[in-house]
This record gives structure tokens, sequence and C-alpha cells, in this order.
């Protein structure tokens, strides 16, 4: 099972482009810089994952450890804290 990281424009959200792992969303950023530092990361913490630590809230958690270390919380809204349209 391959999947691949994706970077989405959403324009009907904000923060508007959105990081996801096949159909799973990592997070969201406010700039398409910021979205692909997280990708990047994201990429870096895949060969990590295994059955046992549940894909998606393994790189949710690891890439919002990543964009904290490097200066981005401001800019990044990890899948966990985004909001769902109702």
């Amino acid at each position: 099972m391959c999947q691949h990281i994706s970077i989405k424009k959403n324009p009907y959200h904000w923060p508007s482009w959105i990081v996801t792992y096949g159909e799973m969303p990592i997070g969201s950023a406010h700039s398409v810089r910021i979205a692909r530092r997280a990708a990047l990361s994201a990429k870096h913490h895949i060969i990590n994952i295994n059955p046992t630590n549940l894909c998606t809230p393994y790189l949710v958690a690891h890439v919002a450890e990543d964009m904290d270390r490097q200066g981005f919380q401001l800019y990044w809204t990890p899948a966990a804290l985004m909001k769902t349209a109702a």
C-alpha cells in the first residue's frame, strides 16, 4: 500500500493549505512554503510508520513537533486541532 503526501489548496477553509498523507489530513498551513516544510517533515517520518503506531496520530504528532522546533507553531495547525465543516 503506497500512499503519497500531498498539499492541496482549500479556498473555503483557513489556514488554507492542507497537507495530507493519502486521504488522511496531517494538518494545515498558512502558506504554501510552510506546507512544503511540513510535507518534508512527514516524508522523513513515513519510514517509521507501522501498524503499531497507527500512522495518522504518529505523523500528526511528529510533524507538529518538528514545526514547533523550526519556529512555525503560529503558522501550522495539526490535524487534531483543525476545524471541520459541520
